[in-house]
């Protein structure tokens, strides 16, 4: 998140943490509504990267409950957002995930 978000970087980090452990824990169904809570806190600041961290997770869930599909759309959004970051790294990171599906 970028400098100077203040309260909304700290609830958008929280947010995302929380959705992580939903995922964890095996409560997919709650994951969706977090990371819309947190889309609402990012999107607005232009920080693509922030904006792809959300479709990641939103990947994972979807991995989960079988929508192979939709995960690899999430994914190959989320690499894309990345890598125009500069944030390579997490963008190899969805790319493996987007191999695995295929």
């Amino acid at each position: 998140m970028g400098m100077g978000a203040g309260r909304r970087a700290y609830e958008a980090d929280t947010l995302l943490m929380l959705g992580q452990v939903e995922l964890a824990a095996g409560s997919y169904h709650k994951v969706p509504d977090l990371c819309g809570q947190r889309r609402e806190l990012v999107s607005p600041l232009g920080h693509e990267a922030d904006d792809a961290s959300y479709l990641e997770l939103e990947g994972d869930v979807l991995v989960e409950l079988g929508r192979r599909e939709e995960a690899a759309e999430r994914y190959a959004a989320a690499a894309a957002q990345y890598e125009g970051e500069g944030t390579g790294h997490h963008a190899d990171r969805c790319k493996s995930k987007l191999a695995k599906l295929r």
